[in-house]
């Protein structure tokens, strides 16, 4: 008897459709089977917020984290009502989940570099 190769049998859609689960969001994208990029919206279901959009039809839900620290004159992601972010988390019904972190953006002077480069 011949081996048999094993083939996944994966479904490869013409297109991807992409949908927010926010209430008041009817935010909608299509992707290219080829895409690797997540689709992303200023919501206004999270107060103007940019977040992910989710497969249609999936269960899931995306959920805001606010920065817990202190904000001392770094760059920071902020929504439009002023909050300050720290994360967005998808969280799936099947319990897996995705987290994109807002990571701050320190900033310096010209002259503050140049000071540094020189002690070194």
């Amino acid at each position: 008897m011949a081996p048999v190769p094993f083939i996944l049998n994966r479904p490869h859609p013409d297109r991807v459709e992409w949908s927010c689960s926010a209430a008041g969001c009817t935010a909608a994208a299509v992707t290219g089977p080829a895409s690797t990029k997540v689709p992303w919206h200023p919501c206004p279901g999270t107060g103007g917020a940019v977040v992910p959009l989710i497969r249609a039809g999936e269960r899931a839900r995306v959920v805001l984290t606010p920065r817990e620290d202190y904000v001392a004159g770094e760059l920071v992601q902020r929504a439009p009502d002023g909050r300050v972010l720290g994360a967005a988390q998808v969280q799936r019904w099947d319990g897996s989940n995705d987290v994109i972190v807002f990571a701050p953006t320190a900033t310096a002077a010209a002259a503050e570099v140049k000071e540094l480069a020189h002690d070194g």
